[in-house]
């Protein structure tokens, strides 16, 4: 039954058994109208909305959340890095400290004690751990970015590898693809189904490969991709292990690891629209490059050369590619087992068509 408002006014004229007079702008009509708008608005902006949002594959937000929850899955939390910092400052016993990488910053929660030289004289180092007080990826910072501290004994401070840990709350893409892979794939009794819903529900897991059998009689290798398609860093991965030795069966000889990450070095000359340049052309394919990577990640072990072709193909401004290599090589890349691509920055050589004139453009030259 349509719920326009023309079709809904038609309907409830039709139903009018007395005389009255129906005709654009009688005492009748404009009360049929009103209601008949009113009610053609409840459809359209109440009801035609609320339905999709109760079903898992087509709620978001909170929705999703409540319809998840009669499965008895929850939206992982946002978690926060945490980083090993090298002190310098003057000796002596702290009990807090909070330290920065511009406007992030990160706090040293434990009680520590910076030593004497062993000469007496001068400033002491300690390195200590540091947890990042916002949550979620922002807390990743790179390697020697941690550079400040709120304490004046304090003379220096250095991060000597970057923060690790950081995740964003789950999405809602993730949160609906883990529960109807629950509700698609059931898990029971420590099948293969079950280990990998387990190491799901540890915040920052993207992706699961399980190994039955993979060291001998009873054996597990649980096999991560962290959120981003990158290695687990090794916080998560004590994270799992954790974690499914709380709900494994008893006997289950349990092993968490990550996968091994394989960049991608890609290479190709390209003819391009006028306009465009090499830097333009790189641009727009490594996100492109990133998504297919993490899409075939753990789902094939053949980087199709054509296939990563065509994604170029798809970068606005592409008429033709050549000498287009993967890795140094012109043909698919097969990986190994645990093994998932990783996208690198592509190197892209330019040639602009326009209209049979023109010529190379240097990576990095104006069109």
């Amino acid at each position: 039954m349509s719920r326009s408002f023309k079709e809904i006014l038609d309907r409830m004229k039709s139903r009018i058994e007395t005389e009255a007079d129906r005709r654009e702008g009688t005492w009748t009509a404009d009360n049929l109208q009103a209601v008949a708008n009113e009610l053609a608005r409840i459809y359209e902006e109440d009801i035609d909305t609320i339905l999709p949002q109760a079903f898992v594959i087509t709620a978001r937000g909170r929705n999703l959340d409540s319809c998840c929850s009669d499965y008895g899955i929850t939206r992982r939390e946002a978690t926060a890095a945490e980083v090993v910092i090298q002190l310098q400052g003057e000796p002596g016993e702290y009990d807090w400290l909070q330290l920065s990488a511009g406007d992030i910053t990160f706090t040293v929660q434990e009680p520590f004690t910076i030593p004497q030289k062993e000469s007496g004289e001068g400033v002491g180092t300690v390195s200590v751990r540091a947890v990042c007080d916002q949550t979620g990826d922002i807390g990743n910072v790179a390697a020697g970015s941690i550079d400040k501290a709120d304490d004046s004994r304090i003379t220096k401070v250095t991060n000597l590898e970057a923060a690790e840990g950081g995740f964003d709350t789950e999405s809602d893409d993730a949160l609906r693809e883990r529960t109807l892979e629950h509700i698609r794939i059931p898990a029971n009794s420590g099948n293969i189904a079950h280990y990998r819903q387990w190491a799901k529900e540890v915040p920052g897991v993207s992706k699961v490969r399980i190994y039955d059998l993979a060291r001998g009689p009873g054996t597990v290798d649980v096999v991560l991709i962290a959120d981003g398609n990158e290695a687990a860093p090794q916080k998560l991965v004590e994270a799992v292990e954790e974690h499914i030795e709380s709900v494994r069966p008893i006997g289950a000889d349990v092993l968490v690891a990550s996968g091994q990450a394989v960049g991608l070095n890609v290479t190709a000359n390209v003819t391009v629209k006028a306009g465009y340049t090499s830097e333009s052309i790189q641009n727009s394919f490594y996100p492109l490059l990133a998504a297919h990577c993490e899409a075939i990640a753990f789902q094939s072990r053949i980087i199709s050369y054509l296939g990563i072709v065509n994604v170029l193909f798809d970068c606005p401004g592409v008429i033709d590619v050549s000498g287009f290599t993967i890795n140094g090589e012109t043909k698919s890349l097969h990986l190994q087992d645990r093994q998932f691509p990783v996208a690198q920055m592509p190197a892209i050589a330019v040639y602009e068509d326009a209209g049979g004139s023109g010529g190379w453009i240097e990576e990095g030259a104006d069109a």
